[in-house]
């Protein structure tokens, strides 16, 4: 998880939260806020190879998940570079993943 700052495109103001999940197309955040489908959101979140991020961003899905509320985001607009840094990053963490998951398969 990390941390993630937006404003809402309708009325600009500054809201926070938690990002659950990332992928190249988007994200799912954990927040306070009270969001709707098809709201705009531009959100800026840093990850832990301290790359910054600033995307364009729409709302497609709003459930609470025990309490709290869950937004699914689908990325609008990404600068090129960004995207292949984010894309990098998540190659990346699926390599240590895949590595891990071997390392326990082995200890069995």
């Amino acid at each position: 998880t990390a941390p993630v700052i937006f404003h809402r495109e309708q009325d600009r103001s500054e809201y926070s939260g938690v990002m659950v999940d990332l992928s190249l197309g988007g994200m799912s955040i954990q927040s306070d806020a009270q969001l709707k489908n098809e709201d705009n959101l531009k959100i800026k979140f840093e990850l832990p190879n301290d790359m910054r991020f600033i995307f364009l961003s729409r709302v497609i899905s709003a459930r609470s998940e025990n309490g709290k509320n869950v937004y699914g985001l689908k990325f609008i607009k990404q600068d090129p570079v960004d995207r292949m840094n984010l894309s990098e990053f998540i190659m990346q963490k699926r390599t240590e993943q895949e590595f891990w998951i071997k390392d326990r398969i082995k200890e069995y």
